[in-house]
């Protein structure tokens, strides 16, 4: 918490002092200060700093990212080469993600650059569909060719064990950060990467696709 909030506040204080007209902030969908889980509270307090400021500013809350050596899949990887046999779901796995492919990022980061219209704005992006964390998990597996017995455990349970594993071993590919941002539902609209692609391959810039 305290990187995204102090390293974000002194971030803006230097842009200030140095005259940086714009400032682009990369959050996550559902970031709210009063939010019960750290990582979305300290990303909602992050906003705040930003919006507070003197800085133009563009927000773009973010889907979970996807791409060659990403937390996603590459964790998901690693958790089933170090597990035989069975691979522990959060719940019962059912929590619905939007996967956004990091080049749609970059995209609409690069459009939102050439766009007054985006100045002060927070906007929710995500992918083209809604998958479940089962889903993501059974597509992997297909991919990699490691097959596990998908196995529901409580939220409470994996992270305890989660917990305890963190201050033995270092380096896992799992972490308390994971359990919390599986805990609910993280999407938003499905038709906003098709927006921002629309406008981008038309050199359109009248609508911001919200």
């Amino acid at each position: 918490m305290d990187i995204d909030i102090q390293g974000t506040r002194s971030v803006v204080e230097a842009a200030q002092d140095a005259g940086v007209k714009r400032l682009f902030f990369i959050s996550h969908l559902g970031a709210d200060r009063a939010s019960a889980f750290p990582v979305l509270k300290a990303k909602g307090i992050a906003e705040e700093y930003i919006r507070k400021s003197d800085l133009d500013y563009t927000i773009l809350r973010s889907a979970i990212v996807f791409g060659a050596n990403d937390g996603l899949t590459s964790g998901i990887v690693r958790l089933l080469s170090a597990i035989p046999f069975f691979f522990f779901l959060p719940g019962n796995g059912e929590a619905l993600l939007q996967p956004l492919w990091v080049e749609d990022l970059v995209t609409c980061l690069t459009w939102a650059m050439a766009d007054p219209q985006t100045l002060r704005l927070t906007v929710d992006i995500g992918g083209p569909e809604y998958l479940s964390f089962r889903q993501i998990v059974e597509l992997v597996m297909q991919a990699s060719g490691m097959r596990r017995h998908l196995v529901n455990m409580s939220g409470l349970a994996l992270r305890s064990s989660t917990i305890l594993l963190e201050s033995t071993f270092h380096g896992l590919p799992t972490s308390v950060y994971w359990l919390d941002y599986l805990a609910g539902n993280r999407t938003t609209s499905l038709d906003t990467i098709h927006g921002y692609l629309a406008c981008c391959h038309h050199g359109s810039r009248s609508v911001w696709p919200i």
